[in-house]
């Protein structure tokens, strides 16, 4: 009866664990969905490859973008 109790105590920890871990697991993939769905609109079999293209757009658009704005912020600041 004492090894019974023992075991059912150990199989609901590892449920506990195991719905921990699966919480993390949808979390993930979650985060990682966009790039997924990219990847395979783009044929790509590695989705690190469309985090890196994402990556890569946001830069190239954001990073122009702000150093105008410093620019338009600068020149009025003159007048």
């Amino acid at each position: 009866m004492a090894e019974r109790r023992a075991a059912a105590e150990r199989l609901a920890d590892l449920h506990v664990q195991l719905a921990a871990i699966e919480g993390r697991r949808v979390r993930i993939s979650a985060e990682i969905g966009p790039a997924r769905y990219l990847a395979a609109v783009l044929g790509w079999d590695d989705g690190e490859a469309a985090v890196k293209l994402i990556t890569g757009i946001l830069v190239m658009t954001i990073d122009p973008v702000a150093l105008l704005l410093t620019l338009a912020v600068a020149s009025r600041r003159r007048r």
